[in-house]
């Protein structure tokens, strides 16, 4: 492995080298390719001994950098991780340790063959999750989207990882079992209020009826939500008397140019959501 240097910190040297070509090919944790602007050799100290060392730089988020396999195997270099040591020519330096939280991924049950223009559900299951009863949000990786499959943020249940993924190409796509395909992000799951709606309080006649139709189905919060909505432009529905207005002294255009009609699907529940048979 290479020894990478963050562009931030190369862009903050004083006098900084110039910096060279490079063929290397450097490939993030989620599959995607990191950016790289070059190679340079830099003289820096470790623990008071100077070292000459050539870096690629390239963008690495929050790291400031990475000592590769290649300058710990040049230098003869070894770490004890149990006392956080790092032992190089010949001198002890003192490691700190960062904290950093354990990212949750989700790995592939089988190998799936993705057909062409096709939509396939696939399992995975998950490894280094902490907590199997809270619901999770399934992040998918870069690299799906370079193979050209799409995977949609999807609501899942930890103990039974269930997704879509969709192939735009004109081939096959194949992803290997056990290949890391995603993360997981908890999620919050809002109660629902248990409280009911007292309709002839507030809405008048003609609305309370219109209320009850529209609430077919929906939750004691979403019923709520719809009451609220119906009382605060109760004055905008006609009555039983009443006719309906227009008026000449407001005008308003949308100009949307040669854009064609916008036609939303309706989304789909979450597969977590859904009663599965087998």
């Amino acid at each position: 492995m290479a020894s990478i240097l963050s562009k931030d910190v190369y862009l903050q040297l004083e006098n900084r080298p110039r910096l060279g070509t490079t063929d290397v090919i450097l490939t993030a944790a989620d599959g995607s390719n990191l950016r790289i602007l070059g190679k340079v050799d830099l003289q820096f100290s470790l623990g008071g001994i100077s070292f000459c060392h050539e870096f690629i730089v390239a963008e690495i988020d929050d790291l400031q950098g990475i000592f590769g396999m290649d300058f710990l195997e040049q230098n003869d270099a070894s770490i004890q991780i149990g006392k956080g040591l790092l032992k190089i020519a010949g001198q002890q330096i003192q490691l700190d340790r960062e904290q950093i939280s354990v990212c949750t991924r989700v790995k592939l049950s089988k190998k799936i063959v993705v057909p062409p223009d096709s939509e396939i559900v696939v399992s995975g299951y998950a490894v280094g999750l902490k907590d199997k009863s809270v619901h999770n949000l399934v992040e998918p990786f870069k690299f799906l989207q370079q193979k050209g499959l799409l995977v949609a943020r999807t609501l899942v249940n930890p103990e039974n990882i269930l997704f879509s993924v969709v192939n735009i190409t004109d081939r096959p796509v194949r992803v290997d079992k056990n290949a890391t395909v995603a993360s997981l992000q908890p999620v919050d799951i809002v109660e629902s209020s248990t409280e009911s709606v007292d309709v002839s309080s507030e809405l008048p006649e003609h609305l309370q009826v219109l209320f009850e139709k529209s609430s077919v189905g929906l939750t004691e919060e979403q019923k709520s939500i719809l009451f609220e909505l119906l009382v605060s432009y109760k004055d905008i529905f006609v009555g039983p008397d009443g006719k309906f207005g227009r008026t000449k002294l407001v005008k308003h255009s949308i100009d949307t140019g040669d854009s064609k009609p916008i036609k939303i699907p309706p989304r789909r529940l979450p597969y977590a959501q859904k009663e599965i048979y087998i």
